[in-house]
């Protein structure tokens, strides 16, 4: 395993009243509004120093997608429907993005490339009026793809090699698992959701100039999560083949891994039942390179306890590990840690 130390993405919570300090995207040219730094822009690259004085080598940035631009407050989201430029003001059609966010995206994936990152992985999340809530009809989702392209192109000119999550925890479960935490409607619409995206998604890459094998390699296609997530352990190579196409599966798939509710402290349960159902497909599951994109914050438990499953016999290699700013104390803001997410310390005592 390579020992990449990677944190979480731009946000992190006020002490004083669990709000979030977000927005990087939409306000990447802005002034800063605190003290020490006249943009927020030098602030962030101030941040990014920090993560990588601490031997920090990847990172994970969130697009938020909706239906409008919401450029409000913090907020970084991004509307499929058009908007308003939140630079210029400019009208921003259905579908595109705005001068302001590709710029701001690209200045933002350059700036982490400056300070050594080896590996930035953009996630897409839709936060509302998205295929978890609801069905995406054949305008929108042509809007979402469009917006997705976009995006695709535009970070690949600032780094060769971005990574792409296309939409943050939407993995599919196959039909007919008995006893899915998700209604059976969710898994069906997921179902009709990822296909197109995904070979949209191949189509923009291969657009740049790169060839099939190399747009493989540059995403995990849609993350999964475990936790207390039988009906992830049922995953077919069938399923794969009908999501992605039997020759056109990610060069790596990533997991959100949590152990809560009836595996509660028990990480390494989860990992092991998901490393059995891997097996269950034959070369093709164990070949493929796994990245833990989220976990518990800094946490002890969960950095000794893959640790301990790669010593021993779990059956993929796991390249790099990234930990989300939620503690396993949930009486503070939800879970979510105060201040900045700086310290990776259980991780990389654990060789990560």
């Amino acid at each position: 395993m390579r020992r990449d130390r990677p944190n979480a993405p731009f946000y992190y919570y006020d002490t004083s009243n669990c709000t979030k300090d977000t927005g990087i995207v939409k306000s990447y040219h802005k002034a800063n509004s605190g003290a020490g730094y006249a943009t927020i822009r030098q602030r962030v690259n101030a941040e990014l120093a920090q993560l990588a004085a601490s031997g920090q080598r990847s990172i994970r940035l969130a697009l938020t997608f909706t239906d409008q631009y919401d450029n409000a407050g913090d907020s970084t989201t991004i509307g499929i429907n058009g908007g308003v430029d939140p630079l210029t003001g400019a009208p921003v059609a259905p579908g595109q993005l705005s001068t302001t966010h590709v710029n701001n995206l690209k200045n933002l994936i350059g700036d982490v490339k400056s300070h050594g990152f080896e590996y930035t992985t953009l996630g897409f999340f839709w936060i509302a009026n998205g295929p978890f809530q609801q069905e995406i009809d054949a305008g929108r989702l042509e809007r979402y793809k469009s917006m997705l392209a976009q995006v695709v192109v535009a970070a690949l000119s600032a780094d060769s090699g971005v990574i792409f999550d296309l939409a943050n925890e939407s993995f599919p479960f196959p039909a007919g698992i008995a006893g899915s935490p998700e209604s059976s409607a969710l898994h069906d619409r997921l179902r009709r959701f990822v296909p197109p995206v995904w070979n949209h998604f191949l189509g923009a890459c291969a657009s740049t100039g790169r060839t099939s094998k190399t747009c493989l390699r540059q995403s995990v296609g849609f993350s999964l999560i475990l936790s207390d997530r039988t009906d992830a352990w049922k995953i077919t190579g069938a399923h794969l083949d009908a999501m992605y196409g039997s020759q056109s599966w990610p060069g790596s798939m990533e997991i959100h891994l949590y152990d809560t509710g009836q595996d509660i402290g028990n990480p390494r349960y989860v990992l092991d039942r998901f490393g059995e159902a891997l097996i269950g497909l034959g070369s093709r599951g164990t070949d493929l390179e796994l990245v833990i994109g989220e976990a518990f914050y800094n946490d002890e438990l969960i950095a000794m306890d893959v640790r301990a499953a790669l010593e021993q016999d779990f059956p993929n290699r796991i390249s790099r590990l990234l930990h989300w700013q939620t503690q396993r104390d949930p009486t503070i803001c939800g879970g979510d840690i105060h201040g900045f997410p700086s310290n990776f310390s259980e991780y990389s005592n654990q060789g990560f």
